[in-house]
């Protein structure tokens, strides 16, 4: 059977009126052929099986149907398959009939594959992550990934959970208040927008013999990331801060982890946009100290001054969409690293976005829940070091990016 001629409903698959599973047709798909004589068959490594209401579904971003799991003998078959095996190894736990329908049905779904062949050699399937093509596959829409009831803007959540409030719980600590530059003459005498983009450069190079101010960091929050206004909308409160967010939910906090700034105590603080002020989080420890090791592990750089952790209090957007949620807020992280790269680069400061960071870690400096709230980016600021903005121009920009 081509699966290009299977109907847009479940294909239920029994035998003797034992129902074994389904399929549910996502996509239309093309027909991969007949099964190899005599290969080792294996489930593809982007298969995943998980728990959907009261059954058990296996799916995978390269497949045209996902199989829903009626009996357990059928999920032995698929166990079984962790491992290359030919046909006549398989369990014989099902009728023969019944098994060599299902691994037809597997085969020509992509949920099962050759061992050793196009999934492992082929650089267009071998440079994806199970995950990564998994993210990429459910948030963008298609017929596979998002063109159904649960993609976009869907506020799922509406009438079972309250919408989270734009501000976050505060910390304990006494606030500080940061300086606030005069807007006008920023506008008078910042370099212009051209200026900024062509010079912008990753620096990672710190002159610690003048370290970054208190009123620097200041500034540099204001511009780029205090919250301008809120207004409340069908009861969820949207904010306007200088750089743009999905659905204007703003969900990003910033936490500044302080190394060398002159006016600061070295620790971890959180930046309350809605105040312009600096909230004191925890003091200098094993946490804060491995939050800049990972900063120097991901750029190569030595003792950088301030390291920001750009946290999402995911329940505000997740609220509202689905699917393609968590890229949204990705895309949040970079058009946020750009402002903070302009910026910097206005101000005459050393900048450079870092790949990766700790999330666990920062989840035992704050306290705060893993799943309400974690940390997605990582930014790296600091005064510049005589030569490094000329140098950092020859550099490959492995890390973060030239």
């Amino acid at each position: 059977m081509n699966t290009a001629e299977l109907a847009d409903t479940p294909l239920e698959r029994s035998v003797d009126g034992r129902p074994l599973y389904a399929l549910y047709p996502a996509r239309r798909g093309e027909d991969p052929g007949p099964l190899p004589e005599g290969a080792g068959l294996v489930l593809s490594r982007f298969a995943v099986i998980h728990r959907e209401g009261t059954a058990l579904l296996l799916e995978s971003p390269r497949a045209w149907c996902d199989v829903r799991v009626h009996d357990p003998a059928v999920l032995a078959v698929i166990g079984a398959l962790s491992t290359p095996l030919r046909f006549s190894a398989l369990p014989e736990v099902l009728p023969a009939e019944a098994t060599e329908l299902l691994i037809a049905d597997l085969w020509r779904a992509r949920l099962v594959v050759a061992y050793g062949a196009e999934e492992e050699t082929e650089l267009r399937l071998r440079q994806w992550s199970p995950f990564e093509l998994w993210l990429h596959n459910r948030s963008r829409l298609g017929e596979s990934g998002g063109f159904n009831a649960s993609w976009g803007l869907t506020a799922w959540a509406d009438g079972t959970f309250r919408p989270l409030p734009a501000r976050p719980e505060p910390y304990p600590g006494t606030p500080m208040d940061l300086f606030r530059p005069d807007l006008e003459a920023l506008r008078r005498d910042d370099p212009s927008l051209t200026t900024v983009l062509e010079d912008r450069r990753s620096i990672r190079e710190h002159d610690h013999g003048n370290p970054l101010t208190v009123d620097q960091l200041g500034e540099f929050l204001f511009r780029c990331t205090r919250v301008r206004g809120t207004h409340l909308l069908d009861g969820i409160e949207h904010v306007d801060r200088p750089y743009p967010s999905g659905g204007a939910l703003h969900e990003l906090e910033i936490y500044p982890v302080v190394r060398y700034v002159d006016g600061l105590e070295p620790g971890m603080y959180h930046y309350d946009g809605h105040t312009h002020q600096l909230q004191p989080v925890c003091g200098e420890n094993d946490a804060t100290k491995t939050l800049i090791m990972a900063a120097e592990l991901a750029t190569g750089a030595k003792d950088p001054q301030l390291v920001f952790v750009v946290a999402a209090r995911f329940g505000r957007l997740l609220w509202k969409y689905e699917a393609m949620g968590y890229a949204a807020i990705l895309k949040d992280v970079g058009v946020l690293y750009h402002v903070m790269y302009s910026v910097a680069t206005a101000m005459g400061l050393a900048a450079c976005a870092i790949g990766g960071g700790h999330a666990e870690v920062f989840t035992a400096a704050t306290g705060r829940d893993y799943f309400t709230e974690g940390a997605v980016g990582e930014f790296m600021l600091g005064s510049v070091a005589q030569g490094a903005a000329q140098e950092s121009t020859q550099e490959n920009g492995a890390a973060a990016g030239v």
